[in-house]
């Protein structure tokens, strides 16, 4: 079986090291997920729409970061962050944080979104597609397993 979800969300970011991207900015980023699975006994779902898009919204109005960023975070409101060569102090309820990956790219957006369907749904899950639309002509995608 073969579920679909569809999810826009605007987030914010700067690529260090690029004259363009290096500033801050932001996205209307549109989010599609594919996932390939067997349904629940119980349910008769593959996953349930509302827990992928709740997933989706933690990323939602948010500034995205990398682990690599994170300069200090004293367990206060705010953590201190490196980003393109400046230190900022940003209030964690304004940051998304995103693992293992040097900047925080559609690219890794839509790689770790991937990999947390995949994981959280393992036992249902055969397949899952990732397409992170940064703009109307751009995107990066990626395929678990």
């Amino acid at each position: 079986m073969m579920v679909y979800v569809l999810k826009e969300i605007s987030a914010g970011h700067c690529i260090d090291d690029e004259p363009k991207c290096g500033r801050f900015h932001g996205h209307n980023y549109r989010i599609e997920v594919s996932i390939e699975g067997s349904t629940d006994d119980r349910s008769s779902m593959v996953v349930n729409f509302d827990d992928i898009k709740k997933m989706i919204d933690e990323y939602d109005h948010k500034f995205l970061v990398t682990e690599s960023h994170i300069l200090e975070d004293s367990g206060g409101e705010f953590v201190k962050v490196e980003l393109n060569h400046n230190t900022y102090s940003l209030l964690k309820r304004d940051i998304a944080v995103i693992k293992d990956f040097k900047q925080a790219t559609a690219e890794a957006l839509a790689r770790v979104i991937a990999s947390r369907i995949y994981n959280d749904f393992l036992m249902r899950v055969y397949k899952v597609r990732v397409r992170v639309w940064e703009t109307s002509k751009s995107y990066a995608e990626v395929e678990l397993p």
